[in-house]
């Protein structure tokens, strides 16, 4: 059920910033949603997801599975729309902690790159270590 008119009190999942925040929101949610019981929420997603994996997931302080995400709106009674911006929030959150544990990338000058600098980073030139194409 929605709020009256000009009062949306549903928590905003794209207003979050961390996977803490992000879980607290899924909280909250619930909660706005009538704090369902675990094991309604489990049988409103036709048991998609057990009673115990939300338990731990509104537990947790980390991001929730993505399919687990699905069952978590579906079990608060929360439509397309609503999936559609939890879902979101979600992919912002995985992503940037993706990119987090990325290496860095590292990209050369082009001034150095075209300078003809053959050097390694122990600073012998190449020609000094040999090559196949030398040894043949």
């Amino acid at each position: 059920m929605r709020d009256v008119e000009g009062f949306d009190l549903r928590p905003d999942p794209l207003q979050t910033s961390t996977p803490s925040e992000f879980v607290e929101a899924m909280r909250r949610y619930r909660r706005w949603a009538g704090n369902p019981s675990y094991r309604t929420m489990a049988t409103n997603c036709g048991y998609t997801c057990s009673a115990a994996a939300f338990h731990a997931a509104l537990k947790s302080e980390g991001l929730p599975k993505f399919t687990q995400l699905n069952a978590f709106v579906i079990a608060c009674g929360g439509d397309e729309a609503e999936f559609q911006r939890w879902a979101t929030a979600w992919r912002k959150l995985d992503q940037s902690r993706q990119g987090a544990t990325r290496a860095p990338i590292v990209v050369l000058s082009q001034s150095l790159a075209s300078s003809g600098n053959d050097s390694t980073d122990d600073g012998t030139a190449d020609d000094d270590k040999g090559t196949e194409d030398d040894e043949e």
